[in-house]
């Protein structure tokens, strides 16, 4: 695991290792625990896929703090937070503008 500040949660995947660790159990017994495949849980801890929430769900109920699991995903993080308030805006400022040209429209349409 990687070090941490003592006030830093670990990540959701550290977490659930973590938990499988202190279980004693190996990954393909801890996918079969949290009802993924042993090939979904090895994309998940090696973060090529997010974790799904039935298996945050599980991870739960098997000891994992809830606060380790609903933090920000690493695959999405600050960036992605960035880009979709970015996307937002664009589609934002989009319907202004159509909004304007539909005005234009109307006052030009009304003059003789």
């Amino acid at each position: 695991m990687s070090h941490k500040k003592l006030n830093e949660l670990p990540t959701a995947v550290e977490a659930i290792e973590f938990r499988r660790e202190a279980y004693g159990l190996n990954q393909r017994e801890m996918a079969l625990v949290l009802g993924v495949t042993a090939a979904r849980y090895s994309e998940i801890i090696h973060g090529k896929r997010a974790i799904p929430k039935t298996m945050m769900a599980r991870a739960f109920e098997y000891g994992v703090p809830a606060a380790a699991l609903f933090q920000c995903h690493p695959l999405k993080g600050l960036k992605h937070i960035k880009e979709l308030l970015a996307a937002d805006k664009r589609r934002a400022l989009k319907a202004s503008i159509e909004k304007l040209q539909e005005q234009l429209k109307a006052i030009k349409e009304q003059q003789p």
